[in-house]
């Protein structure tokens, strides 16, 4: 067998321990997700939806800067109406130290209540990520 030294085994053993963590954390976003009941239907738009718009807003950013972010969950509590339009991506500009993504809505298809709609779903640093 290979002798290392320890300073190489502690550091080989912390590179397998990321690819572990990353690989256990992709296998569970996959299997377990606790927006997949929370699809769009005739009257209301999902959070699955509005949290998958988000995620390719926060893809294309990761693609074009070095810090890497990756969406959380939406408020689960949020609930509106069916979007007609497609779903517009920014930065929120809110004071809050939490950044977040804005998906929005100009036109839904409650004409008398909710003509548009803001959902602000939160993102946060990826701890572990390989470039």
């Amino acid at each position: 067998m290979l002798a290392l030294s320890k300073s190489s085994r502690t550091s080989f053993l912390f590179v397998i321990f990321v690819f572990l963590l990353n690989t256990f954390h992709e296998i569970k976003s996959q299997i377990i997700d606790p927006l997949d009941k929370y699809h769009s239907n005739s009257e209301v738009h999902g959070l699955y939806e509005i949290r998958q718009a988000a995620r390719n807003f926060i893809e294309n950013e990761n693609k074009n800067n070095s810090i890497k972010y990756e969406v959380l969950e939406p408020n689960l509590k949020i609930q509106v109406s069916l979007c007609l339009v497609p779903l517009i991506t920014k930065w929120s500009n809110t004071d809050s130290p939490i950044k977040s993504v804005d998906v929005s809505c100009r036109k839904t298809v409650n004409n008398t209540y909710e003509k548009k709609w803001h959902v602000l779903v939160p993102v946060a640093l990826k701890k572990y990520y390989f470039s």
